[in-house]
């Protein structure tokens, strides 16, 4: 239910590259202190609260059980939204590049999960997209473009590479390089 709540980890994460340097190093796909509500949300919020408050004291000030329900219903839609924020800031996902291994922290939905896999255990690199959605017919989704180190286990895949434009075939070669020539 979590991830069908959460947006899609390479639209939080786009645009987002990852520089192959000296290894071990560490990048931070998603992090929570990296996470920020921008003010049409927080001005959202502000919109549902205010309301809702209103409704609320004047049911109890005149007794009126239906305002209290109203404000009742609209106080659940406020949880609802405040709890999917509040899950979406503590998502964290960072992943340390051993010379011959992975190292990953991924609390992407949920509980904080670590664990290590040999460079060896992953297929290749794959390509996919994520969605950035707009929820309206005048701006259609965007769609964002990753680049990952596949995994048999696709809760394992590791995401390097995020955009708003199409990936290059180049910056695909340049990953494989990184990751698998062993020259």
């Amino acid at each position: 239910m979590k991830k069908a709540l959460l947006q899609d980890p390479i639209a939080m994460a786009a645009p987002m590259e990852t520089e192959f340097g000296k290894r071990p190093f560490q990048k931070v796909i998603l992090s929570p202190e990296t996470f920020t509500l921008h003010q049409t949300q927080k001005n959202a919020l502000w919109l549902i609260l205010t309301p809702t408050l209103l409704l609320l004291f004047y049911g109890l000030f005149r007794l009126n059980w239906t305002m209290i329900i109203i404000s009742g219903f609209i106080a659940i839609i406020f949880g609802i939204v405040v709890g999917v924020t509040y899950m979406r800031s503590g998502m964290v996902w960072k992943v340390t590049y051993h010379s011959n291994a992975i190292e990953v922290e991924d609390g992407r939905y949920g509980k904080k999960d670590f664990w290590i896999e040999p460079l060896s255990n992953f297929k290749g690199i794959d390509q996919q997209f994520g969605v950035l959605q707009t929820g309206n017919e005048r701006n259609p989704d965007i769609k964002v473009y990753g680049i990952f180190l596949e995994h048999e286990d696709p809760f394992k895949s590791v995401l390097l590479h995020a955009d708003y434009d199409p990936i290059h075939i180049d910056v695909i070669n340049r990953y494989k390089s990184y990751l698998f020539d062993t020259d």
